[in-house]
């Protein structure tokens, strides 16, 4: 059967309390996974769903991303991230920005909560309201060309991954320590993350650096 609203989340164990939840707003045959990228497309285009909810939370900071990369494959997906617990505003926006259509947050309370899944059954788009006020306060972000690294910048990457220190990385691309550190602060403010730890964590979870990018890198004594 094909259509209904397909709802991505890993707490199989509250299927009943999301499908009961949807259900009563109006959202017919619903469906839960935990599939994730080719898994998740096959089973997408298997079903053809009207409604895409994603869990904010399903992969951390990750899911915004992991959503943008989705919709460059079936662009025409009706996405809405779905926060059902506390979740970063300045993460929560960068949903839009990669291109998912709406987002809804059970903490604006649950008369806000169902405005918005019935502004969504209506066909119409709809934003969190602190979402839309964080974003129009941060108007510097909210620009779709700073969405996207640059190979420059994936260079910086990788070599990051590798274990290189700032001005190593600069040696080998013939750039300055300073702008190896500007472009690491660009993808971190990108991906909403804090420091260089959880930038490497990004790389390896998104499979933008695999193990094939990665070698030995050993320093003279």
């Amino acid at each position: 059967m094909t259509g209904g609203t397909l709802f991505i989340s890993k707490a199989y164990n509250l299927f009943s309390h999301y499908k009961e939840c949807f259900e009563k707003a109006g959202f017919t045959d619903v469906r839960i996974t935990g599939e994730v990228k080719d898994s998740l497309c096959m089973l997408i285009e298997e079903f053809n769903p009207d409604f895409v909810f994603i869990d904010a939370d399903f992969m951390k900071c990750e899911t915004p991303l992991l959503m943008g990369q989705l919709l460059k494959r079936l662009p025409k997906l009706n996405i809405t991230a779905v926060a059902l617990c506390e979740y970063s505003v300045k993460i929560a926006m960068l949903f839009i920005l990669y291109g998912v259509r709406s987002y809804v947050d059970y903490w604006d309370g649950i008369e806000e909560f169902h405005l918005g899944l019935r502004q969504i059954l209506k066909g119409k788009k709809y934003i969190s309201p602190k979402v839309n006020e964080y974003m129009e306060n941060n108007h510097d972000c909210h620009s779709k060309h700073k969405m996207h690294i640059s190979d420059r910048e994936m260079s910086v990457l990788r070599l990051s991954c590798c274990g290189f220190t700032g001005k190593e990385i600069g040696d080998r691309l013939d750039i300055s320590r300073r702008t190896v550190e500007e472009h690491k602060k660009n993808m971190r403010k990108i991906w909403g993350l804090d420091n260089e730890r959880e930038l490497i964590c990004m790389a390896f979870s998104l499979g933008l650096v695999t193990k094939e990018d990665i070698h030995i890198h050993t320093r003279k004594e």
